[in-house]
């Protein structure tokens, strides 16, 4: 379980590294050329293939088994780091909530956000899960 928890921190810590450099560039080079949307979904490939790649060599590498337990707990505990840190980020910027909770119902992109970061902490359940590829193949 320890493996799974250190696993889900440094999970956390690379999604969170990307997405804030992602993010930026996103804004400053993508966004005005394409819109908001527009920025977000040509970001949002390439994070979550960033993920997919991290999240199968932290699992490997810090040795997370097989165990939904385990997998729950790795894409969990990168879920609760990566909203709070998004929360607490967006109070100390913006003296707002964040705009995936603040404005998803206004706009499509923060939703879209919002989705990609669920979904990449659902990839340590699907890279472990049944439907895994065989060791060596990850």
């Amino acid at each position: 379980m320890k493996a799974a928890l250190v696993a889900g921190a440094a999970y956390f810590a690379v999604l969170f590294g990307a997405g804030t450099a992602f993010g930026l560039a996103r804004v400053l080079f993508v966004s005005p050329h394409l819109g908001v949307l527009g920025g977000v979904l040509v970001e949002l490939p390439i994070i979550l293939a960033l993920a997919w790649v991290v999240c199968g060599w932290l699992a490997s590498h810090l040795q997370v088994g097989p165990r939904l337990a385990w997998r729950v707990t790795m894409g969990g505990t990168a879920f609760v780091l990566l909203i709070a840190a998004e929360v607490a980020l967006s109070l100390v910027l913006g003296g707002r909530l964040t705009e995936a909770t603040a404005s998803a119902a206004d706009d499509w992109a923060p939703a879209l956000g919002f989705a990609a970061q669920a979904a990449a902490c659902a990839f340590p359940l699907v890279r472990g899960g049944p439907f895994a590829l065989p060791a060596g193949r990850a």
